[in-house]
């Protein structure tokens, strides 16, 4: 929705709602909303009329904030993961050391006995929208009939919930938490 007043007064507003299947039912959903406002100080009369401001043909303070969403996980970062491992060797080699999952009367693991599974990941079903909320202050100026125009801005940017995957806990020894 946009909105503009005498070309002075300048209003914005969105709305998103975003879905992922990468999270639970809780929380597939995001919404996500944005606006902004401007105010062309150089179409007010005090402005216009001034002979000392005469060289400015164009200034608007504006400012801007949002939010917006990351779904940048595994697609199975919800779920427990196990995996087979008759040989003793890791897929991955940040799980750590592993001797496989068949194992003889003498505990030596052997790749002729039936397998075991070993946690590769464990899940997390509250995983949710990385959200990232931004703020922007900023003018725009233009000079001698806009011959010279120039743009100021000043950021800011939070993020919460950062999506991640954390490393192997290797103090869990065989089967730990690597998801």
């Amino acid at each position: 929705m946009n909105y503009a007043y005498n070309d002075r007064y300048l209003a914005s507003f969105t709305l998103r709602r975003d879905g992922s299947s990468r999270f639970g039912a809780n929380n597939q959903y995001g919404l996500f909303p944005a606006f902004s406002a401007g105010w062309r100080l150089s179409q007010e009369e005090f402005f216009r009329n001034s002979s000392a401001l005469a060289f400015i043909s164009d200034l608007k303070l504006r400012y801007g904030w949002g939010q917006t969403g990351n779904q940048e996980i595994d697609n199975n970062a919800q779920y427990n993961l196990y995996l087979t491992s008759y040989s003793g060797t890791n897929i991955d080699p940040t799980w750590g050391p592993s001797l496989g999952t068949a194992y003889d009367i003498s505990g030596m693991g052997s790749g002729s006995l039936p397998s075991g599974y070993i946690q590769t990941q464990t899940g997390n079903s509250d995983i949710k929208w990385e959200t990232s909320t931004m703020s922007n202050w900023g003018a725009d100026f233009g000079f001698f009939d806009n011959k010279i125009v120039a743009s100021v801005d000043y950021f800011i940017k939070n993020t919460k919930d950062i999506l991640i995957r954390p490393p192997y806990i290797a103090v869990k020894g065989e089967g730990g938490d690597n998801g």
